[in-house]
């Protein structure tokens, strides 16, 4: 097996997972997914620019993540359709900040639109939306929430960021900038460190209207740049 792992390299990593997670998803019978057409490529409401390569086979739905940051989370999913529910496991793959996984159901709204109704661990997106389909992945103005990250924004105008889960112990930062701006700039924007506490709270005011995204960079210098999560959000 250790042989044959090496010889598929990451391929034989995928198909070793997706093996595992069909044993713990069921593929119940009669359900109505004749209808339901969702392959394609998706994206979520986080707004981290992440890809969904979705595939539908018969009542089974696989997708793996991709085009993340480096250190970013990837993923690979797999589960049942039953009527208008899609009902599975998703695990993290090697080189994510933290190894998680869990169960995961979601609403099927249309083949365009997924709505996530029910988890057994934190998973950061909350809709999904076909690409082209005209959805749109943009957060709402109220706020959004991802793996390690929440942004509120608050009526007032002011906007809180929280993290949780960090490991507490290198030199974490968290920014907010001006959407579309290299990940190299936070000049232009706000930022703080999180004083290598797991979890904690930063808030901000005037920030003139747009879109931004809050971004989380993980032990800085040795992490450089790179976004570990990023959200997109637009202030009231």
């Amino acid at each position: 097996m250790t042989a044959r792992l090496r010889r598929g390299g990451m391929w034989g990593l995928l198909a070793l997972v997706v093996l595992a997670l069909v044993g713990l998803t069921s593929s119940p019978r009669g359900v109505q997914a004749q209808a339901v057409d969702l392959t394609g490529l998706w994206q979520d409401d986080t707004g981290g620019g992440a890809v969904y390569r979705v595939r539908q086979v018969g009542d089974q739905v696989y997708w793996s993540v991709d085009a993340t940051a480096v250190r970013s989370f990837a993923n690979v999913f797999v589960g049942a359709i039953d009527g208008a529910v899609i009902a599975g496991h998703w695990v993290d793959l090697p080189g994510s900040p933290q190894l998680g996984g869990g169960a995961l159901t979601m609403r099927i709204d249309s083949n365009d639109h997924l709505v996530k109704v029910d988890e057994s661990s934190a998973y950061g997106a909350r809709e999904w939306f076909r690409q082209g389909s005209g959805g749109s992945g943009t957060v709402p103005a109220s706020g959004v929430e991802g793996r390690n990250l929440q942004v509120v924004s608050e009526s007032d105008g002011a906007v809180t960021v929280n993290w949780r889960g960090l490991s507490g112990t290198t030199n974490d930062w968290v920014s907010i900038i001006a959407a579309g701006a290299p990940d190299t700039d936070y000049i232009g924007g706000q930022w703080t460190y999180t004083d290598r506490t797991r979890s904690g709270t930063f808030r901000v005011r005037g920030l003139p209207p747009g879109e931004y995204e809050v971004r989380l960079y993980l032990d800085w210098p040795a992490g450089g740049y790179l976004v570990a999560e990023r959200l997109r959000f637009r202030p009231r």
